[in-house]
């Protein structure tokens, strides 16, 4: 109920808008893509749009032509993977990317000092949710919407319903029961699929591959 009263579907006028990664995907086709394993031949596709936005990738591993493209506009991170990327200290391929996110000032503040370009927090939804935190993709869904994109469409996610990942996205085993109960409790499956179903039906140029539909 929390979820379905609160949730701001609407832009924020108050919000203050980052300029240039406004300039980057107002009126602009963006292709999300997940970490999921999977085989569906989207890459050409992926490659295709405007911008293409990626999760946690450190490197190019596991990107290639025929399934998950090669291209990278912007990369988002989460707490776990930006203190890999601090302790590997290796931000080569990242640097690449038009645009880096993470989820607290302080990493931003960090990459800054690092000299590391066009960094920005994205926008927390957490308090939205009924139980536990946000995925990533909730997180990207919400940050990109913000900024007038013409288009979005969803490649290889799954909501951590499926333990399995792309090579060198999950380091650590996550198939151990426990292990992938606790981040299924940690992200709740059915509150991320509910903020998800509540922007994809009040915007209605947001879309997903065959698997995510």
């Amino acid at each position: 109920k929390k979820l379905e009263k609160n949730f701001p579907l609407n832009f924020n006028k108050k919000l203050k808008l980052d300029e240039q990664f406004y300039k980057l995907i107002s009126f602009k086709k963006i292709a999300i893509v997940g970490p999921s394993s999977n085989f569906s031949e989207n890459g050409k596709e992926i490659d295709s749009y405007d911008v293409v936005v990626r999760m946690n990738q450190a490197d190019n591993i596991g990107l290639s032509k025929k399934f998950k493209g090669i291209k990278t506009d912007v990369i988002y991170f989460n707490g776990t993977k930006t203190e890999k990327l601090i302790n590997k200290n290796d931000f080569a391929y990242i640097n690449k990317a038009k645009f880096l996110i993470f989820k607290t000032e302080g990493y931003v503040n960090l990459f800054k000092t690092l000299n590391l370009k066009n960094v920005r927090r994205n926008m927390n939804i957490d308090n939205f949710l009924s139980i536990g935190s946000a995925n990533m993709l909730p997180y990207i869904i919400y940050d990109l919407i913000n900024y007038s994109p013409k288009k979005i469409k969803i490649f290889d996610n799954d909501l951590m319903i499926n333990p399995t990942r792309m090579k060198n996205y999950q380091t650590e085993k996550i198939n151990n029961k426990e292990k992938f109960l606790k981040i299924i409790f940690e992200h709740d499956p059915l509150s991320q699929f509910n903020i998800i179903k509540k922007m994809i039906k009040k915007y209605k140029n947001i879309q997903g591959d065959k698997r995510f539909n």
